[in-house]
């Protein structure tokens, strides 16, 4: 037994009620240190305290012994595991990877990658730009619209700096803080254009099915409240994952499959129990992708219903008409999706090629044909485009002019709107006080120059500019039309010299 050294010598100890205490402490010290299998040393003499205390320090012996051998196994098993021994000091370091077995075309890649981001990036701006500057965009569909390439501008955004830094700079590190932080914010913006592609659904079932009470219904308030609520949802629910990843022990090799972090290629790498963040992953995964695709099926089962009941043929394509963009978003946003949750579920032995050019397009393809799609096959966003590259082309021709800028005494013809060309053209009544040819055209930019940069000008160039722009165009004009109209030149000749025809 591994107390009979210390029975031994309690049994054959003297009994003098006047010893010292400090003899126990003195025995259990040399058992301890001597170990198990060292020979018993030769009787000593103990008092009857050594008797009353010998069951207090056989438990206290137990609990150390208890205590050494969980250490030590504990250490045996992070050894067995090859985790080192100053892994709570040591943040780990994560290894970025590009795409596998492109290597040697790292230029096409990267030029791809830029292009894919320059793209997506513009093409979102653009639309919140847009939405944001013309007031008759300020409808529902075109507010959620602006929610959704607010969220697909944060995705790229996001993944953009270690993309640049693998594809561009060769920088394949990251620490544990900054890829937690990037993960975070990828998975957030994900969760968050899913609640948005079922905002839209939700409000194309109320402009079909009520179109009446659409406005009523899908006010201002309303919409900023589900946009503030569909936020919420996803920080909220993305919130534990960094936490719960950044206390697991990682102690296999560090490398990643993409050139940013994921949740699904994290959480493979730790060399603890990882049961908790698996299930937590499929309740969010559940409960934002698998209730908002429902969400989104069951609103066009009912808009298929209330198409099918309306009468006329071309008012059930014009309400269908109305969902195409809508149904191209959602098939462009789940697809890819859906894609990659198949491959990384059922493609473990699948090459990592397949892994990493499906993680991509499911990251980058979004973002870049969602804007395509809604410029294309929106009318208002297309007409609002125009409108807006027409005003940056002609800035100058539509600067407003304030009288109370001009000189007393000067004058500035009112500057032509570019629609109203064509009209002048035709002949439009109205047409008379705006320049009508080059020439006048000229005379009028002149003024307009003058009158803004010319102010601290003498009231004489101001008076004759005026006076050139009001005499100049009617004594050139005809001129110009006798002299190059072959029909106006004809004309005259006919009228003043009728003998020659």
């Amino acid at each position: 037994m591994q107390f009979e050294c210390l029975q031994e010598q309690s049994s054959s100890a003297h009994l003098d009620p006047a010893a010292p205490k400090q003899k126990v402490m003195t025995h259990l010290g040399r058992f301890l240190t001597q170990g198990y299998n060292q020979p018993c040393t030769p009787p000593i003499p103990y008092t009857p305290d050594v008797l009353q205390t010998s069951e207090y320090s056989r438990i206290i012996t137990e609990v150390l012994l208890v205590f050494v051998f969980t250490c030590r196994s504990r250490m045996e098993n992070a050894r067995l595991h090859g985790a080192p021994e100053n892994q709570s000091r040591v943040p780990p370091v994560f290894i970025l990877t590009g795409i596998p077995g492109l290597e040697a075309r790292s230029i096409w890649v990267t030029a791809l990658f830029c292009s894919l981001y320059i793209l997506a990036i513009l093409g979102n701006s653009l639309i919140l730009l847009v939405v944001g500057k013309d007031r008759s965009l300020r409808k529902p569909m075109h507010l959620f619209l602006s929610m959704l390439a607010g969220s697909e501008l944060g995705i790229s955004l996001s993944s953009l700096p270690t993309v640049l830094n693998v594809f561009v700079f060769d920088v394949r590190e990251i620490g544990i803080d900054a890829c937690l932080a990037q993960m975070f914010f990828i998975h957030s913006f994900s969760i968050m254009d899913s609640g948005v592609l079922w905002a839209m659904a939700f409000d194309r079932f109320v402009a079909i099915y009520n179109p009446l009470q659409y406005a009523t219904i899908l006010t201002n308030s309303r919409i900023v409240t589900i946009g503030l609520g569909v936020a919420t949802r996803s920080f909220i629910l993305m919130m534990p994952f960094p936490i719960l990843l950044r206390g697991l022990p990682f102690c296999r090799p560090n490398i990643l499959a993409h050139p940013y972090c994921l949740h699904s290629n994290l959480i493979r790498l730790p060399c603890a129990d990882i049961t908790v963040n698996s299930r937590c992953g499929l309740f969010v995964v559940l409960s934002t992708f698998g209730l908002d695709s429902l969400c989104i099926v069951l609103s066009y089962i009912m808009i298929l219903k209330t198409v099918l009941g309306m009468a006329s043929k071309e008012g059930r394509l014009k309400a269908l008409n109305t969902c195409v963009s809508h149904i191209c978003a959602v098939v462009v946003y789940y697809v890819p999706m859906i894609g990659v949750s198949m491959t990384h579920r059922f493609g473990k032995h699948a090459p990592p090629l397949l892994h990493s050019v499906m993680a991509n397009v499911y990251l980058l393809v979004p973002p870049v044909l969602n804007p395509v799609i809604y410029s294309i096959k929106t009318k208002e966003i297309r007409r609002a485009l125009r409108k807006f590259f027409s005003q940056k082309s002609s800035w100058r021709s539509q600067v407003p002019v304030e009288p109370q800028e001009l000189q007393e005494g000067s004058f500035l013809p009112p500057v032509v709107p570019p629609q109203l060309h064509k009209m002048c053209h035709t002949g439009a009544p109205g047409c008379a006080r705006y320049p009508s040819s080059a020439a006048s055209r000229d005379s009028g930019i002149s003024i307009s120059e003058g009158a803004w940069f010319g102010k601290h000008a003498s009231p004489v160039l101001h008076s004759l500019m005026a006076n050139l722009y009001l005499l100049v165009p009617p004594v050139l004009n005809p001129i110009i039309y006798s002299i190059k109209t072959k029909e106006i030149s004809k004309a005259f000749e006919k009228l003043f010299f009728p003998k020659k025809f």
